[in-house]
């Protein structure tokens, strides 16, 4: 880390929904009234706090295979990734539960990417912070480790 002629070291992450791919599996909302209705990746991105504030419940079965799924719009980012350097390096954050990974990864197998399964990370979270936050510790735990084999 601090040697200037070092080997340059990365790392990618990715989005899944309505990034990596685009599925028709939704999230089941219930509602302190009792109503119930599901939406889909987008609108758990855009509404989880707004619906948490409300009371909202949410059931992740759907939201824990891909239904349906296709190659979103930056697949191709993907695929030169893998083309150039492998997928070792390739991480998925998402905001389906963390139970979800093994269809992620099985989705992603059988289109030919080989995505480690400790490289997929459900957080269960559609709220943007959650994902920043992954992001901020992932850099202290890199930072700290770095200094560790200093």
């Amino acid at each position: 880390g601090r040697k200037l002629k070092a080997p340059r070291k990365e790392i990618y992450t990715m989005d899944l929904d309505d990034t990596l791919i685009r599925s028709k599996s939704k999230v089941e909302v219930e509602m302190p009234d009792g109503r119930k209705f599901k939406i889909n990746a987008t609108e758990f991105a855009k509404r989880a706090i707004e619906l948490e504030r409300e009371g909202a419940e949410f059931n992740f079965v759907e939201f824990e295979k891909i239904i349906d799924g296709k190659k979103g719009p930056l697949f191709k980012v993907l695929e030169n990734i893998n083309a150039k350097k492998g997928l070792n390096n390739f991480f998925i954050l998402t905001a389906r539960p963390a139970t979800a990974a093994p269809a992620i990864k099985k989705f992603f197998d059988a289109l030919g990417y080989n995505i480690p399964l400790e490289n997929i990370t459900g957080l269960g979270d559609g709220k943007p912070q959650a994902k920043a936050g992954w992001v901020k510790l992932q850099k202290v735990i890199m930072i700290f480790i770095l200094r560790m084999m200093l």
